[in-house]
């Protein structure tokens, strides 16, 4: 009885130790400093300092560094900061660089990038680009994703602004950090005014930030970290009214548009990229013309053949198939004016009436195939609306044909959303005048290639060209100036701005809002930026998403290199290019839902 009380006890201290041990160690925020002597120099006789701090701070808690940290430990008081600041390899990027697996084995949640003074013409700009972007990109490949901020170079001046050799470097490092979409805090302004330095013996002290410019520096990498991270209002997602009678998944699609649904390419959307959903370009015309060699009614038949089949594979796959019509079968298109799809084209198929007709009937077959699966399935009635003749409105037609082909839909199935373009093409614009279509369980949807100018880079102009020469030319980087919609700076912000029709129309009516494509060509500068930014906005948002495409053409690929190529030559990557890896970041929230 007793060596049983005692291995109990014995056991409960354990026990409580653990747990002591787990509670002070799991909330810990760590913070790791990248920089050189501005954030820690050890003594040195020959320079006259005495102990080690950020140089020339006048007491080691005067440093930004240690200021930093009881900022942060004021708005996190029951955290422990814990910290670590990087040594050895010299204070350039490329030497700091050299201590990546350290950085990542301390896995922090704020990093601090303070360099650029040991950056020598020698070593010429490209050097110092190159390795100040694989050190961000370093850092930011950290698996516990953390917040980073990058202050610029300092180099005291008396008075002039920076120029030669020190602007350069300023506005390389300003302009890698703000592609890499990270902060960039300038302190130009402090080491131009001799009032921020000065403490000291030595002139090689002398010359770095005194306290005042430590205070600046904490302060503005504090701002920059409470903007990002610390209290902040909510944006309110809207709550979208859900039918009582649907099959719809209720947390958000995140997955891929596809045109052909492979056992293989579903299978790897759902394995290796954790994919919920595909959206089915559903293209008879297209297969007709260049895959089957047959009549449009003859491949419209043969695809609803195989659709049963592959309907059930998604469902053992749990994943919903979104079914768009991305072209209609109808014979008569081929009398329409040339070229085929060009803007004659589109307005002789807006005015033709078979077209309705025969979009009723595709949705017929396909209502009939699917009205009683017990699975997610959303009928996207028509991809990308568009009358040049009635731009920059959607065509006149096209709600009023929508509405029938809803009334037709909801007489034989009521449990399927159907997904309904505002148009004009991808665009969110007629959003702002829309009135919700009768019905329930209407989902609304608008594609998202805005900046059309960055994200396709010229590839609708390449033919006959000479494709390199055509990339040189088009080399246009995120955030950037470009010319649509009225032009102008294009970033987050502005992202937000430009789909503010279809933000406003969700809040007014409490609907369901669907991003059904979106993407960037691969070798668009900072296509990752972009990425990250578009898709940071539709979670924001509580939307869902299909990334354009898996299993298609390379340019849209995640999954192939960056490389300006075709579909002869495009190689798949490996690793997956930092393009893929934010896809894939995204997609993984399904594993929560």
């Amino acid at each position: 009885m007793i060596r049983y009380s005692v291995l109990t006890c014995a056991v409960f201290v354990i026990c409580c130790s653990f747990a002591v041990m787990c509670h002070a160690a799991s909330p810990a925020y760590r913070v790791l400093f990248v920089g050189d002597s501005i954030t820690r120099h050890g003594p040195s006789k020959k320079l006259g300092w005495h102990y080690a701090a950020g140089m020339a701070a006048s007491d080691p808690e005067k440093d930004y560094e240690s200021l930093l940290r009881a900022k942060l430990k004021q708005v996190m008081p029951d955290r422990p900061i814990i910290h670590k600041i990087a040594k050895g390899g010299g204070g350039s990027a490329g030497g700091r660089l050299k201590g990546m697996a350290d950085y990542v084995k301390f896995r922090p949640h704020f990093i601090i990038v303070q360099l650029g003074e040991h950056e020598h013409p020698d070593e010429g700009i490209e050097t110092i680009e190159s390795n100040y972007k694989a050190l961000l990109r370093g850092l930011k490949g950290i698996e516990t994703q953390p917040l980073i901020v990058c202050t610029g170079r300092w180099s005291p001046t008396e008075g002039e602004p920076y120029h030669g050799w020190i602007r350069k470097v300023e506005d390389t490092m300003r302009r890698i950090a703000t592609a890499e979409g990270l902060p960039f805090i300038s302190v130009e302004d402090m080491a131009t005014d001799k009032s921020y330095r000065g403490f000291g013996e030595h002139s090689g002290v002398k010359w770095h930030p005194n306290d005042k410019a430590m205070q600046g520096y904490a302060d503005r990498i504090f701002a920059a970290w409470e903007k990002s991270v610390g209290p902040r209002k909510k944006v309110e997602a809207v709550k979208p009214i859900v039918p009582a009678n649907t099959t719809a998944r209720s947390t958000p699609l995140r997955g891929f548009t596809v045109d052909k649904m492979r056992e293989s390419t579903l299978r790897k959307a759902k394995d290796q990229w954790n994919a919920n959903s595909v959206r089915f370009m559903m293209r008879p015309v297209h297969r007709a013309r260049h895959i089957y060699r047959c009549s449009y009614e003859e491949s419209w038949q043969r695809m609803i053949k195989e659709l049963p089949a592959q309907l059930d594979l998604a469902k053992e796959l749990d994943m919903t198939v979104v079914l768009c019509l991305f072209d209609v079968p109808n014979p008569k298109i081929d009398t329409y004016p040339t070229p085929f799809k060009g803007k004659a084209w589109k307005h002789a198929f807006w005015q033709d009436e078979s077209t309705l007709a025969t979009i009723s009937k595709c949705w017929a077959d396909l209502v009939e195939i699917c009205k009683d699966r017990d699975q997610d399935i959303w009928f996207e009635i028509l991809n990308e609306p568009l009358d040049w003749e009635d731009f920059p409105g959607p065509p006149r037609k096209w709600r009023g044909w929508a509405q029938q082909i809803v009334h037709q839909i909801r007489k034989v199935d009521q449990k399927h959303p159907i997904v309904y373009t505002a148009g004009p093409g991808g665009l969110c614009w007629a959003f702002k005048d829309l009135e919700p279509l009768e019905g329930s369980n209407i989902i609304y949807t608008t594609h998202n290639y805005q900046p059309h100018q960055y994200t396709h880079q010229g590839i609708k102009e390449i033919k006959q060209t000479d494709l390199k020469q055509a990339y040189l030319e088009r080399q246009r980087t995120w955030p950037g100036e470009f010319s649509d919609t009225g032009g102008g700076w294009w970033d987050k912000a502005r992202l937000k701005k430009e789909l503010g029709p279809m933000i406003a129309f969700q809040r007014k009516h409490k609907v369901r809002v669907y991003i059904s494509e979106f993407s960037v060509i691969k070798w668009a500068p900072n296509a990752a930026g972009y990425l990250r930014d578009s898709l940071e906005l539709y979670e924001e948002m509580g939307w869902d998403w299909s990334y354009h495409a898996l299993d298609e053409w390379p340019g849209w690929s995640p999954e192939h290199t960056d490389a300006f190529d075709d579909h002869r030559t495009a190689k798949l990557a490996s690793p997956l290019t930092e393009r893929g890896m934010v896809v894939k970041k995204f997609m993984a929230k399904n594993m929560a839902n």
